[in-house]
């Protein structure tokens, strides 16, 4: 099994993302401070939450 160039189509999805064609909010199930990345981390790896993609406020 090999790995997905994820670089190479990060152009294309943001743009996809930003317009609105593809929706993240069945995916992304957290939005938290980058300070708070620890937790984040710790919510993940622990499957607390029903987590399943952890993003950061910038």
């Amino acid at each position: 099994m090999g790995q997905c160039p994820v670089k190479k189509y990060n152009e294309q999805l943001l743009h996809l993302i930003e317009t609105g064609i593809i929706d993240t909010t069945k995916i992304i199930s957290h939005t938290m401070k980058l300070d708070e990345a620890p937790k984040a981390y710790e919510i993940f790896d622990n499957k607390e939450q029903d987590a399943t993609k952890i993003i950061f406020k910038l």
